[in-house]
């Protein structure tokens, strides 16, 4: 991961703290790896909750606004 060329790209890894699928350390490594990725790390949501819960906000970063 260290490896991949960041500059002009935006990459935002969001992570529910419970997922038991993905320990929390092994993206917290990944992430440290990822110069200028940006992290939300989301206490009390587990793989699919946070997808649930978070959704709407997450796919608001792909899809244009509505005020642009």
């Amino acid at each position: 991961l260290g490896d991949i060329e960041m500059r002009g790209r935006e990459v935002t890894i969001w992570h529910g703290k419970l997922d038991m699928n993905c320990p929390f350390g092994m993206v917290e490594k990944a992430a440290g790896l990822m110069q200028g990725a940006e992290t939300r790390w989301v206490e009390g949501e587990a793989h699919l909750s946070l997808i649930a819960h978070r959704g709407e906000e997450i796919m608001s970063l792909f899809l244009p606004s509505a005020t642009a």
